[in-house]
């Protein structure tokens, strides 16, 4: 017999807005639910709740060749390149397939269009002819964004694209990335959750915590004047470069709640180094400190 034992929102009234040509940073410990909305906006996962609005339109409202359509107009980098290319299918066949599904290259033309973009993503022509266990992690992430661009998308969801890698690799990924972004004007979605590397490629930064948005700003202004307690605790793991400056580091109490029973209130406040009374008995409502700052916090009113 089947029952209910319990629910579980990954993300909870969680609403922001992308522009054209932006690279937007989504930043948050694991298990926060970025991935669930990364996979949600592209309907990967079919939200329980709420809209996705993608041009004006709400993606609801589609039928199948618009929501088609989207899909050729939108890609993603998955996370894992180990796991997010099949280990049956050449190099070729795994950056051509969405040619294949949406019919919009074949023969000579499409093996013209793979080869280009192999050599875009720093591969040789012939590797088309390889399998991924033949390349390394850099590598097969180089194929998954290949794959990803072969299409000219309008908008990229990149889920925690290098963190799987090795720091001397993760240069080139960003940097590869952030060169396409500039080239074919792509708006971009980068999940991370290292701040420090989310402020190499974005233009703002979306603070989350346990499927609740804490605080968005520009990427100068939060890190210069960050307003959330939890920013503050996430900015102060980033490592400064210089011996000779000090930095304290905000070392925050116990675990992550489980979002099966979230904390009443504020969400962060069993952890929360500046909590207050109210903090466990009312959620915090958006305050805009002006049109590029807005945070979710009690500490301002």
């Amino acid at each position: 017999m089947n029952r209910t034992v319990a629910r579980v929102s990954a993300i909870d009234d969680v609403s922001f807005k992308i522009y054209e040509g932006e690279s937007l940073g989504l930043v948050g410990e694991s298990g926060c639910g970025k991935t669930t909305l990364g996979r949600c906006i592209l309907h990967l996962i079919e939200p329980t709740d709420g809209e996705i609005i993608y041009n004006n339109k709400s993606l609801k409202s589609l039928n199948k060749k618009e929501m088609k359509d989207f899909r050729r107009q939108s890609s993603i980098i998955f996370q894992d390149p180990f796991l997010s290319l099949h280990p049956r299918m050449t190099v070729g066949e795994i950056i051509g397939e969405p040619h294949v599904i949406h019919g919009t290259a074949r023969g000579k033309e499409k093996e013209k269009k793979i080869t280009e973009w192999l050599q875009k993503v720093g591969l040789n022509p012939y590797h088309i002819y390889r399998y991924p266990h033949q390349f390394s992690g850099g590598q097969k992430q180089r194929i998954g964004i290949a794959r990803a661009m072969i299409l000219n998308p309008k908008f990229v969801i990149a889920d925690e694209p290098v963190a799987a890698l090795d720091v001397s690799v993760r240069a080139s990924i960003i940097n590869l990335m952030k060169t396409f972004q500039k080239q074919y004007n792509i708006t971009i979605l980068f999940i991370s959750h290292d701040i420090a590397v989310v402020r190499q490629i974005c233009n703002r930064i979306i603070v989350m915590y346990l499927g609740k948005i804490f605080e968005t700003a520009k990427v100068p202004e939060l890190f210069d004047e960050p307003l959330h307690p939890y920013t503050k605790a996430l900015l102060s793991s980033v490592p400064i470069p210089d011996p000779d400056v000090k930095k304290e580091r905000i070392i925050l109490e116990g675990d992550v709640p489980t979002p099966i029973n979230p904390p009443t209130g504020c969400r962060f406040h069993p952890r929360c180094f500046e909590r207050m009374p109210i903090c466990s008995e009312v959620e915090p409502k958006k305050i805009e400190i002006n049109e590029n700052h807005s945070v979710f916090c009690h500490l301002y009113k």
